[in-house]
């Protein structure tokens, strides 16, 4: 056995304590009426480090005291319960059952004065920062990627699994590229890191949403009547009021904030301590929010508390998944009505305008016609056409045979409908550029077209972002991007390479305009 290897694995404030010879007087005094050698008080003091290395249990802590000190059986007992009073009860932070040994020993603890060692309190972020970041080495973007995981880990967020699984994905999808083991061996490095402090697990921090724009005022024209400009500024005003408007109904306006604690109400669960209750808060928060699904929330529920999970019985999992999901529809009906309502109520108020568009216009062109009557004695309005009746041509009809009718081929339609996944699936340079001329606008139409699809649906979103990415656009990024890590060249070298062979290719403001769009259309 490599004691000093072991005695490296205990956090510094107990290893401190192992060896400060001042924190051996209490033990000294509790056993100095055994009238024990020094050789005696020694050996017993090294059976107390290994109960902390866990090389020694409490249980056989009585016989190995009688094996190394040749006490009889009797004052082994009496050695044993003052040895761990004395001191181990100040390290009762750090040895996982010790209460339980305490009790089953029947000691006093009042009997004992020796301060008891405090654990370190420590937010999971403070944590993953100060322990374990510094371990693997990453660039800055990575690094703040590998302390999100490990501090969804830490909330229970995320099992050990899930989060094993994130570090092992690709860099260009959300995780870090790592080996499997080396991922596994960070959450080891966790576990056994976080056994020395204490995790002081509050809120979840919330993103600051950002502030609506401020509606622009139209513009008064003190006129008679209005302009044709002016009218068209009031149109793209009002349209843009009422775009804003389905926009924010896309997201439900419910506070959720106080769920957890109505369905905790509701329910009836009680817990043992606060750390449980904010981790029953973070898993309800979580399916509220759409990061899980049903089945992963009610695997949470009825897992055990050392994964993650909260231990709750079969039925009572059920009983409060229930309750989660009727929160989780009333969110949705509230969300699709909502948008409904906006989107009616948007189509109305297109309609009413057009509809004063259209009679402005004729009684303008009526006004016009009068007065042009009035000066010239001559009608404004040309006479109507006479009706010409279509006659088909000989190309146009079958071969007929002698003795029976011609027939005429009905000419079909074929209509094509184009959906805004389709549109961005179907994207290509062409089609970019005739969005705006501008790139970053053009990218930013594309944003509007994905927030559109958001506002059906998260599915919905997700798919329109996939479309996006199978897209002649995104495709061009990715070669250019590849081809310039490839030869390690800057994208604006390969740009122009790619223009002087004639090759299609994006220019340096598509690729800045496509790489800021990507950034916002992570899921």
């Amino acid at each position: 056995m490599d004691r000093t290897a072991l005695y490296q694995t205990l956090p510094p404030a107990v290893t401190d304590y192992l060896f400060d010879s001042s924190k051996e007087e209490p033990t000294r005094q509790a056993l100095e009426k055994y009238h024990l050698t020094d050789d005696q008080f020694v050996a017993v003091l090294v059976l107390a480090d290994d109960v902390v290395l866990k090389v020694l249990s409490i249980a056989d802590l009585p016989a190995k005291i009688k094996e190394a000190s040749g006490v009889p059986d009797a004052s082994s007992l009496a050695i044993a319960k003052d040895l761990v009073g004395a001191r181990l009860l100040p390290l009762k932070e750090f040895i996982s059952g010790l209460d339980l040994e305490v009790t089953r020993l029947g000691i006093d603890t009042k009997a004992y004065n020796a301060p008891a060692l405090e654990k370190p309190k420590l937010t999971p972020e403070a944590f993953v920062k100060a322990e374990v970041a510094q371990v693997v080495s990453l660039d800055e973007h990575l690094k703040s990627r590998l302390e999100f995981i490990l501090v969804s880990y830490l909330r229970a967020v995320r099992t050990a699994d899930q989060a094993v699984s994130m570090m092992t994905r690709s860099a260009k999808v959300g995780g870090l590229d790592l080996p499997e083991d080396k991922a596994k061996a960070l959450i080891a490095l966790v576990d056994q890191k976080k056994a020395a402090v204490e995790i002081v697990i509050g809120e979840m921090p919330r993103k600051a949403e950002p502030k609506a724009p401020r509606p622009e005022k139209p513009t008064v024209v003190v006129a008679p009547t209005k302009t044709a400009s002016s009218l068209k500024k009031d149109d793209d005003l009002e349209i843009k009021k009422a775009t804003q408007k389905i926009k924010e109904a896309a997201a439900p306006r419910v506070e959720i904030g106080n769920a957890p604690q109505q369905i905790l109400k509701v329910s009836g669960l009680t817990f043992a301590s606060p750390e449980l209750e904010i981790r029953f808060k973070n898993i309800v928060l979580a399916r509220l929010r759409d990061l899980r699904d049903g089945l992963e929330t009610k695997a949470l529920l009825a897992g055990p508390v050392a994964n993650g999970g909260l231990a709750l019985s079969e039925g009572e999992a059920t009983k409060v998944l229930a309750e989660i999901e009727s929160v989780v529809n009333g969110l949705k009906n509230e969300s699709s009505k909502m948008v409904a309502e906006d989107k009616e109520r948007f189509a109305k108020m297109q309609a009413e305008r057009e509809q004063a568009k259209m009679d402005k216009e004729k009684r303008s062109e009526a006004e016009l016609a009068q007065r042009y009557e009035s000066l010239t004695g001559k009608s404004l309005t040309p006479p109507a056409p006479k009706p010409v009746m279509p006659k088909l041509s000989q190309v146009s009809l079958p071969p007929v045979v002698r003795g029976e009718r011609p027939q005429v081929a009905d000419v079909k339609y074929v209509q094509k409908l184009v959906g805004p996944v389709e549109e961005l699936q179907n994207m290509n340079l062409v089609d970019f550029r005739r969005l705006a001329s501008d790139p970053s606008q053009a990218a930013a139409k594309i944003q509007d077209k994905i927030e559109l699809l958001r506002g059906e649906s998260y599915a919905k979103m997700v798919e329109g972002v996939k479309a996006w990415r199978s897209s002649e656009i995104y495709q061009l990024y990715v070669s250019l991007s590849g081809e310039a890590l490839r030869a390690g060249k800057a994208v604006e070298q390969v740009v122009k390479e790619r223009e002087a062979s004639g090759k299609p290719t994006l220019t340096a403001e598509d690729v800045r305009a496509v790489v800021k769009l990507n950034t916002s259309l992570r899921f």
